[in-house]
């Protein structure tokens, strides 16, 4: 057996996945056992055990219903697949686990080697969820120890590892099966660094490929009289082969202009056989928006950055639809020149993975080989780098066998050409020693042990193989993290790009009182995303405060110090120190991404293009050239989700895509429309502090006429520089105050009751409401206000709970500001 140290990479792709090991300054991709360096991300279950790759594969149409794919997209959701034939129900960790277990054991039976240790690369813009779910899934898989590189930038370091420019920006652009990943990416000094990143979850060459499938459908419509209904039991059997004849038609038209979709397929208790004439035309005018959309992500990254077109110097593409001739034809020409390279793009990311693994000291432990194999037995411990940018780097020793007491020693070059002076021991056996490598090449080293006398002692060690070449600085974060604070505002924690792991501590204040034993609690939602309002960013854990957890009181007001840190396997860690009491809370219970319904996300879009219409008619009419060119590719995607939705029917993988892509429109558009309510704002702004005015001249207390001067203050400061977040918090402060001050008036509980009288018409039990009011109205006639307060209570818990929430939206019930 070897006694080399190995390192593993895995590339878990959304519709092939594949292995790398890095040994003995080389990296190589791992062969299934079909010669391929691709294995389908495919897992067939059965009464009599599981089956994955292409074994799998082969029965995605004849067997669908316990064949499952592309389940990658839905890493960290609550999403489960229907009941295979086991009655099992499967999430999109166990499936991934199962193809990790499958890769783990090809090569472990290649390599004679017990890989406990990996890298597994994840898209740029996965979230804390979504990066956990894929190192569970590694753990489930058998592996120890699991980090998580980002797909480009392990493309990156492959591709940098073999290339000899340096000094200069490049992007990795990695379109795979279901994602599309962007990173800008710039070489110095041996030293490669991640400038910045993007991408798209849901952009892929399935994208492609449903664009095709949807035309498919209609030509069957109108040539042919067939309308597919999403609901049809044959339905999705149908859609899987029409996804089928579009990937292989759409690989025909890389080398010719002109294919036929061949389709065979059975619906509706009848069987079908078309044929339709498909042009390399067509397949551009399908295919040209979400290149341009790919596209359009690099340019913003550059842009981001700072960062002119002229400035870029290669490209290098990733994965197997980004060479489709029509990608390379629009990335050459509106981005920059290909890379030239000679290495297989569809195993770049797993040997960059492995690369990784060296870089940072993931080594395997060997596997025991049979009974007559002795383990061997080193007198010397080592740390060194498996891989370096530096000519000296440092190997640290230490003498573990007690037999032997050598005073120094020497380290050299197997070549015989290099050797370092005499170091001396220590007392603790400790020793460290510079060694000098040959630039870009492996080399080997080898100690030898001095006495006294300065005698030779023998002295077994480990192989020292140290590789000079390109390392990486730390991954970045791919998307910011925060707390969600309780107006609907980010405080911004860790931001995007910084290097994992990452901690931070903040101070921030509660606002509400808790109170110990009253089974309260107060929430701390921790978010992830760029966008200052919360709701925009994705909820990724909540650190929680629950009344019993107190000795004293918490008041109002109280400042928490709360610390974030996150590692480079997506473990998310969270503490609330409370000063005042002298306890830290622990732990931050990890969130799923929640499931999102058709018919929700069908109201959320129809509403959604509602607001762009009218946004795009107000910058029509304006001849605001900028906010219509802001817009008009967002109506664009907006008519394509559209279209999207009427076809999906229940796809999980689609109601997420979809959710996504409306939330940035949403943004986008609340954005532009914030300028336009910026003038609202200010005479809303001016309307409650008058109103809160009177009402604290009339009934305030001291506490409410000195919030009352210092709200004053801030509405000078506010309207000298307006600014919406900042008026949207003091309106909501003068309106809290108005309250207070209303609540001390003789006519509070009138009010109180005339105001839920008003909502009698929505209510539950329409007729017990109306008798509720109509007393509550004789005892106002009577001016009876002291016996009002029962029957407030009473009408309302007739009013739905829609009518009660009285919340910031996309606060996520936070504690704190």
């Amino acid at each position: 057996m070897s006694s080399n140290i190995k390192y593993l990479g895995i590339d878990l792709g959304t519709t092939n996945s594949a292995v790398a090991m890095f040994e003995d300054g080389e990296v190589k991709t791992l062969l299934n056992t079909r010669g391929e360096v691709n294995t389908p991300s495919v897992v067939r279950v059965t009464g009599n055990g599981i089956a994955v790759g292409s074994k799998a594969k082969k029965h995605l149409y004849s067997d669908f219903s316990n064949t499952f794919k592309e389940f990658k997209r839905l890493m960290g959701t609550q999403s489960l697949s229907k009941a295979d034939c086991n009655g099992h129900c499967w999430s999109a960790e166990e499936l991934s686990a199962e193809v990790l277990k499958s890769l783990r054991k090809l090569a472990s039976d290649q390599q004679q080697c017990d890989f406990d240790k990996v890298v597994i690369t994840v898209p740029a813009l996965f979230e804390l969820p979504q990066s956990k779910a894929t190192a569970e899934a590694a753990r489930m898989a058998g592996f120890e120890k699991v980090e998580l590189l980002p797909e480009p930038v392990a493309s990156g370091l492959a591709a940098g590892w073999s290339n000899e420019q340096s000094d200069t920006a490049w992007l990795v652009y990695d379109l795979g099966g279901g994602t599309f990943d962007v990173s800008l990416l710039e070489s110095r000094d041996g030293l490669l660094r991640v400038v910045g990143h993007d991408g798209d979850n849901f952009l892929g060459g399935r994208d492609i490929d449903r664009a095709i499938v949807t035309w498919i459908t209609e030509q069957l419509s109108e040539q042919h009289g067939l309308d597919l209904n999403p609901q049809n039991h044959d339905y999705k059997q149908a859609i899987r082969h029409f996804e089928s004849a579009a990937e292989t038609a759409k690989i025909r038209l890389s080398s010719t202009t002109q294919s036929v979709i061949e389709l065979e397929f059975e619906y509706d208790d009848e069987d079908y056989e078309f044929d339709i004439a498909f042009s390399h035309d067509t397949l551009k005018e399908l295919s040209t928006p979400l290149i341009q959309r790919s596209i359009d992500i690099c340019k913003r990254l550059l842009k981001a950055q700072g960062l002119a077109l002229q400035s870029l110097q290669r490209v290098v593409l990733v994965g197997g639809p980004a060479h489709m001739p029509l990608i390379k034809d629009a990335v050459s020409q509106q981005l920059a020149p290909l890379a030239e390279s000679d290495q297989d793009p569809m195993s770049l990311v797993s040997q960059g993975a492995a690369i990784y693994a060296a870089t940072i000291n993931l080594a395997c432990s060997e596997k025991t080989q049979a009974a007559a194999s002795k383990p061997q037995h080193y007198q010397v411990w080592l740390q060194y780098p498996s891989v370096c940018t530096e000519l000296n780097p440092a190997i640290m020793g230490r003498i573990v066998d007690k037999t032997i007491q050598p005073h120094a020693i020497k380290l050299g070059n197997t070549q015989k050409t290099w050797e370092s002076p005499v170091t001396d021991i220590d007392d603790s056996g400790i020793f460290i020693v510079e060694a000098s490598v040959k630039a870009g090449s492996k080399n080997d080293f080898e100690i030898i042990a001095f006495d006294k006398q300065q005698n030779i002692i023998p002295l077994s060690h480990q192989p020292i193989k140290i590789v000079h070449g390109l390392t990486m600085s730390d991954p970045p974060l791919s998307r910011s993290i925060g707390l969600a604070l309780a107006d609907g505002t980010v405080k911004q924690f860790i931001e995007r790009g910084t290097p994992l792991p990452a901690k931070r501590t903040f101070i921030q204040s509660t606002v509400d009182t808790l109170v110990p034993g009253s089974e309260l609690k107060l929430n701390i939602p921790i978010v992830q995303g760029e966008r200052r309002q919360s709701r925009f960013c994705r909820e990724v854990g909540s650190l929680v405060i629950h009344s019993n957890d107190l000795d004293d009181t918490l008041h109002v007001g109280s400042p928490i110090e709360i610390t974030i840190e996150v590692d480079r396997g997506g473990d998310l860690k969270a503490y609330a120190l409370l000063s005042d009491q002298g306890k830290v809370i622990e732990g931050v219970a990890q969130l799923v991404m929640g499931l999102v319904k058709p018919e929700d996300l069908k109201a959320s879009a129809h509403s959604l293009n509602t607001r762009l219409s009218s946004a795009l008619q107000m910058a029509f009419r304006e001849r605001d050239e900028t906010t219509i060119e802001t817009l008009n590719p967002m109506a664009s995607q907006m008519q394509g989700i559209l279209n999207d939705l009427i076809n999906m029917g229940d796809d999980a993988d689609s109601c997420q895509r979809i959710s996504r892509n409306l939330m940035e429109i949403e943004a986008e558009i609340e954005l532009i429309e914030s300028k336009e309510q910026l003038a609202e704002l200010i005479e809303e702004c001016e309307s409650a502090y008058f109103n809160a005015s009177s009402m604290v001249g009339e009934y305030g207390d001291s506490t409410d006429k000195r919030i009352l001067s210092d709200c004053s203050r801030q509405f000078e400061r506010t309207l000298s520089n307006a600014r919406q977040g900042e008026l949207e918090r003091l309106i909501e402060r003068l309106e809290q105050l108005h309250q207070s001050a209303h609540e001390k008036s003789p006519g509070f509980l009138k009010d109180v009751f005339l105001y839920w009288a008003s909502l009698v018409h929505v209510a539950q039990n329409p007729e017990k409401a109306s008798a509720i009011v109509e007393k509550g109205r004789e005892a106002i006639d009577n001016n009876k206000h002291d016996t009002l307060q029962p029957l407030i209570t009473e009408l309302y818990d007739l009013i739905p709970q829609q009518y009660k929430n009285q919340g910031g939206a996309g606060s996520y019930e936070s504690g704190i500001y």
